[in-house]
């Protein structure tokens, strides 16, 4: 069985990352649109990780919001973080392995 890394690096080089965002965008807009509404006070700013983040799709529309300070996506696919840096230098994106990343934050 290939591993998980493997699998989303094909997906990188064959561009299945960018459907994966036009096919989650909407509930995922959704998802984070009630999150913001529970968890943000009015004049409060936050910072943003995304864990497994892909080619940061959902990074670069979390640090839209104006009261996103700081976004950074962690994820095991080198090809899809080379691709997040790629499109992306204003938020951090790192190659990370889990269970084992410890991020120095």
């Amino acid at each position: 069985m290939k591993q998980a890394t493997d699998v989303f690096n094909d997906w990188a080089h064959r561009g299945k990352d960018e459907g994966m965002e036009r096919g989650h965008g909407p509930a995922v807009r959704e998802m984070l649109s009630a999150a913001y509404k529970r968890v943000i006070s009015d004049n409060e700013s936050f910072s943003f990780a995304d864990l497994g983040c892909g080619n940061g799709w959902v990074v670069r529309l979390a640090s839209e919001h104006e009261q996103c300070g700081h976004a950074d996506g962690f994820d095991g696919a080198e090809h899809m973080i080379e691709k997040a840096n790629a499109v992306d230098s204003e938020n951090g994106y790192y190659l990370a392995m889990f269970p084992d990343a410890k991020p120095a934050m």
